[in-house]
């Protein structure tokens, strides 16, 4: 049997793709360990309120 690997495709990723670098996500954590409020942090940074909490969350 011979296989056309023309037409095999790649596993395509799944979910929503990635809007924040990990580098943006560290920046968040300091801040937020600094003390400072997801609202004040979402203000600085330009990054949603929603997205804060859900980043910080994140492990």
């Amino acid at each position: 049997m011979e296989i056309n690997y023309d037409a095999l495709q790649l596993a395509q990723k799944r979910g929503p793709k990635i809007k924040y670098t990990q580098e943006v996500i560290d920046q968040l954590k300091a801040l937020a360990n600094k003390g400072y409020s997801q609202m004040s942090i979402s203000k600085a940074t330009g990054v949603p309120q929603r997205s804060v909490c859900m980043l910080l969350k994140r492990k």
